[in-house]
């Protein structure tokens, strides 16, 4: 007999129970989230050879002394200062010195130099080449500065002739 109705009640109610259980099993394979620690940073950083995947997993330099220069010139468009800045807040960095300008109105030309300290050689070569690949950039530069730290005055001696 079609249109009892009685039937209906009772496999939707089976779909609905199924469709429960599924849902519980997806939560009991579900991996919690945590973070590493440093330290297990570190080792797995090390234990990787390609310098492209190691520069990823971007790990704190213990020299932050050196600074980073990128010296970039693209054309004058809204999305490439933003583009630039998120390859730095993709890693979490935060960059320590940034200036824009815009040099040539007519052409449309756009100067953008990013200070960023304590890198490591690979992820500023990797950023580089991420740099490069940004529509609208044309060229990119990257130099290296240390700061020494100030001495105080009683640690430089004079000898007496």
């Amino acid at each position: 007999m079609v249109g009892t109705g009685r039937g209906c009640g009772e496999a939707s109610l089976r779909l609905f129970s199924y469709l429960c259980w599924l849902n519980s099993l997806d939560r009991l394979f579900e991996l919690p989230a945590r973070r590493l620690s440093s330290d297990r940073d570190q080792r797995l950083s090390e234990s990787i050879k390609c310098p492209r995947l190691r520069a990823m997993l971007h790990t704190q330099d213990t020299d932050p002394n050196r600074t980073y220069c990128f010296s970039v010139r693209a054309d004058a468009e809204p999305s490439v200062l933003p583009r630039l800045l998120e390859l730095f807040t993709k890693r979490g960095l935060i960059p320590a010195a940034l200036h824009s300008r815009c040099h040539d109105q007519a052409n449309g030309a756009l100067q953008v130099d990013i200070e960023a300290a304590g890198l490591e050689w690979d992820l500023a070569d990797y950023l580089q080449r991420c740099m490069r690949q940004i529509v609208g950039v044309e060229l990119v530069l990257v130099s290296k500065k240390y700061h020494v730290p100030a001495r105080t005055s009683g640690s430089i001696t004079r000898a007496s002739s």
